[in-house]
């Protein structure tokens, strides 16, 4: 177990897991002393097949995990079930469109992924994928979540590419919540919220991915006062969404 989240390692059992149908692999690691096997390209044809992220590290790093360093592959798994993005897309959009997706960028604090979850499903949102970078969904997420994040469906974009070819090809409606100001700057009370979408939540230090901001359509700000400038991720998403909601499905 490294942090509250499962790690299975060896050859053999990521080999019977990642051939699942249902398997709930989020990341595969991969030692960079591992020799080229055709079992361990097996296990990479089926990762690439199913869209999880590979990182190569060193052997040192199962040691860090507490496993042994003859190891020389591992996977992560997510205690929920996490879709393509595409497949999340396409159910987003059949369902209701007029509900906004949440993507999280980079985001690593489990309470804060958990009480996102949380206020999403309180307004009824259940559309969430993740990005690159994003942590894994473990027990302290589920904990913080209440149950709602048995209400959500998950989906993973694999990389910023995949990202935006995605979204614009469902001519999605990106919004980059953020406190930095410029010319696509919209602070939140004037904003027009539109079908398809996108509310991108950012690091808790570092923000919106730059490649994101770069390309979103609105840089979405809250006001607040000028002792503090910004805000908790968890707290920006509420505040976020419960605009969505007081806009668009007060009853």
């Amino acid at each position: 177990m490294a942090g509250d989240q499962l790690l299975v390692s060896g050859i053999q059992a990521v080999r019977r897991l990642i051939r699942k149908q249902e398997s709930q692999i989020a990341r595969l690691y991969v030692s960079i002393e591992a020799d080229n096997s055709e079992k361990i390209r097996q296990i990479l044809r089926l990762a690439r097949k199913k869209q999880i992220p590979v990182n190569y590290v060193p052997p040192q790093w199962f040691k860090q995990q507490g496993l042994s360093q003859d190891k020389l592959i591992a996977a992560r798994i997510s205690m929920v079930r996490i879709q393509p993005a595409d497949n999340v897309l396409k159910q987003w959009i059949m369902e209701d469109p007029s509900k906004p997706l949440v993507v999280l960028d980079r985001i690593t604090d489990q309470r804060n992924i958990g009480a996102i979850i949380r206020t999403m499903v309180a307004f009824g949102l259940k559309f969430i994928a993740l990005h690159e970078g994003t942590g894994l969904i473990g027990q302290g997420a589920v904990q913080a979540s209440a149950g709602a994040i048995n209400k959500c469906v998950f989906g993973r974009f694999v990389s910023s590419k995949e990202f935006f070819d995605l979204l614009e090809n469902y001519n999605c409606f990106v919004l980059a919540t953020t406190h930095k100001q410029g010319t696509k700057t919209i602070t939140l009370p004037d904003l027009e919220w539109r079908e398809k979408s996108v509310i991108v939540l950012g690091n808790e230090e570092k923000g919106v991915s730059p490649f994101i901001l770069e390309r979103a359509e609105v840089w979405l700000r809250i006001p607040t006062g000028e002792a503090m400038p910004s805000l908790n991720v968890s707290v920006a998403a509420g505040i976020v969404i419960y605009d969505w909601w007081t806009k668009n499905s007060l009853p």
